[in-house]
């Protein structure tokens, strides 16, 4: 199944080097960890990262469905 992914403020790095404009090809039933392993993002930026599916915020073990949306940004603190 296909899915875009993009990161954003430091984990396009790992987003950017997807082929076909940030899309991804992944088999049925993946999950977000699946995502991270197959682009390479380290564990140990995992747990500072936020992650939405289109647009809603979620855990690394959601599931992905076709032509789903995932962004990961860094978390931010600020006020």
């Amino acid at each position: 199944m296909n899915i875009t992914v993009r990161g954003y403020l430091g984990f396009e790095i790992y987003t950017n080097c997807l082929p076909g404009n940030e899309n991804l090809v992944i088999k049925a039933d993946s999950r977000i960890k699946d995502v991270l392993d197959l682009i390479m993002i380290p564990k140990e930026l995992r747990s500072a990262m936020a992650i939405f599916i289109n647009g809603r915020l979620t855990e690394t073990e959601s599931l992905l469905k076709e032509q789903d949306k995932v962004v990961f940004y860094p978390m931010m603190e600020g006020g």
